[in-house]
């Protein structure tokens, strides 16, 4: 619901089945969708990636997370400077 009043729409990814989910995010109105990604096989992973113009990934099967994983370095993040909400108050011991 409150996807919806600001317009957004979240992408959940898991790895696990989905009967190991908490029955709370199986809900009705929880999720919108479920789609599951098998494996890709050489020849789609070799036609994917001549379609992106990417090396070949390695194997006769990749997932799409592998498959994207070693197209794409991972970036370096850094932890955003804590910012307070509220009221700012010290306790003194």
């Amino acid at each position: 619901m409150l996807g919806d009043a600001l317009g957004l729409q979240v992408v959940c990814t898991l790895n696990c089945e989905l009967a190991d989910l908490d029955p709370a995010l199986l809900r009705p109105g929880r999720l919108v969708a479920h789609r599951d990604f098998c494996p890709l096989t050489n020849d789609e992973a070799r036609r994917l990636a001549d379609a992106l113009g990417l090396p070949p990934p390695a194997g006769s099967q990749v997932s799409l997370a592998e498959f994207f994983h070693s197209a794409t370095p991972s970036p370096v993040h850094s932890r955003p400077a804590r910012r307070a909400l509220g009221f700012h108050t010290t306790i003194k011991a």
